[in-house]
């Protein structure tokens, strides 16, 4: 019972030490991850409890240019968006695609 390595062992607070500290990381990367993404699902669930959709980046771009020249030509801008992007929002909500273009149009 009373047998000892006489400081011969591995010592291995060490690398306890370091694989505490990575755990943590992946802990904070994970919770940052988390809070992210309830953001992001609070802000859209605020933006459609109005009669609103919400829309992606170019989307708006492209609806943003065709109201620029809409008189010019008007929806071109917008004909090739509308199924891409009703595919998007169907994809997150639910919904079925020809319902979410009928809305955008």
């Amino acid at each position: 019972m009373n047998q000892r390595s006489d400081g011969k062992g591995t010592d291995w607070a060490s690398f306890g030490f370091a694989l505490a500290i990575l755990f943590m990381i992946a802990l904070v990367g994970l919770a940052a991850a988390v809070v992210g993404m309830a953001v992001k699902s609070g802000e859209r669930a605020n933006a459609e409890r109005h009669p609103n959709i919400v829309v992606g980046f170019e989307f708006l771009s492209a609806a943003n240019r065709g109201a620029k020249y809409y008189f010019q030509t008007p929806g071109v801008f917008l004909f090739s968006q509308y199924p891409q992007e009703a595919e998007d929002i169907a994809e997150r909500t639910g919904s079925t695609e020809a319902d979410v273009e009928a809305k955008l149009r």
